[in-house]
Formats: C-alpha cells, structure tokens, sequence
C-alpha cells in the first residue's frame, strides 16, 4: 500500500515552473487530495496546502499561502 505522499506526488506534474494538480478538485478549482478515512468520515487536504506542509513544513497561524504563478 503507497503512503499518502507517494499517492500525492504521483498526481502533480513538476515539469515546468508551476506545478499543477492532475487529479480531483474542488467546486472552486483547487486541488482536493484524499488523505484516509477517519472514523467513518473522509478526510481530503487542499493540494496546495498538502504541498507546502510536505515541502516546508506546518502552515502558521495567519499565513495565507499564494499562487505565485495565478494558477489554482
């Protein structure tokens, strides 16, 4: 069984600048990555957020993370 992050990274394209999310999202455009099934009830992560979390580690409080490239 792949972990979570192998799951994630085989969905994002990494071939230029902008990374793009290939798999599902949501009704506002963003990325929606499926992370497990807790107690019964499905628990998903905003592409981006998952991202930068992996990347760099935990989000702050009262940080906002940006497009930089204006692509959802």
């Amino acid at each position: 069984m792949k972990s979570a992050s192998e799951r994630f990274w085989e969905k994002v394209d990494t071939s230029s600048e902008c990374w793009i999310w290939t798999a599902a999202k949501t009704n506002h455009g963003y990325g929606n990555f499926f992370l497990a099934t807790i107690n019964g009830k499905k628990k998903y992560e905003c592409a981006h957020r998952y991202a930068f979390k992996e990347k760099v580690g935990h989000i702050p409080d009262g940080l906002f993370l940006d497009h930089l490239c204006m692509n959802r």
